[in-house]
């Protein structure tokens, strides 16, 4: 099953571009923290690495990047000097996003080495039947030559008898 990949990546820019939007009012709020956007913007990173792989997840880890900055570390709505705790989350992000598109990327390579075994056995299996009714008629073959030659065996004994005594 191939997805467009267009309508791949616009469905989860969409989805990114909708949270952006419904943060913008509320990270202002001061009960909201950097966790809460960092953990928001991660499932974006997560669902993205799984469907999109390695390129939507890179995009979506720097757009994710650049939301958490400029919503949720101080100074808000402004991109301010790099400091530890950026780091920090990049490298959450990154680490996320390859994680994820590696074990997408090895569960579908499993997934079609299970399908093209699969494909396999159900040949094999064809063929065995085969096989089996091929046997299953040479055997009959075998029964019906062995009945046929005992026929032939009787009557000429049958023949030889009457003459004999003649």
């Amino acid at each position: 099953m191939m997805r467009n990949p267009v309508l791949l990546w616009g469905r989860w820019l969409f989805l990114y571009v909708a949270v952006t939007v419904v943060f913008y009012p509320i990270a202002t709020l001061p009960e909201i923290r950097i966790a809460h956007g960092v953990l928001v913007y991660l499932l974006l990173i997560v669902g993205a690495s799984r469907e999109g792989g390695r390129a939507l997840s890179a995009v979506m880890v720097v757009l994710s990047y650049g939301a958490v900055d400029w919503f949720f570390v101080p100074p808000r709505q402004a991109f301010g000097t790099p400091t530890q705790l950026d780091l920090i989350i990049l490298i959450g992000f990154f680490a996320t996003a390859t994680v994820i598109s590696q074990l997408v990327i090895t569960l579908r390579q499993t997934a079609s080495l299970a399908t093209a075994r699969a494909e396999e056995i159900e040949r094999l299996g064809a063929e065995r039947l085969l096989l089996e009714r091929d046997a299953s008629r040479a055997h009959v073959l075998r029964e019906a030559e062995r009945l046929k030659n005992a026929l032939i065996a009787s009557l000429a004994h049958d023949l030889r008898s009457p003459i004999t005594t003649l």
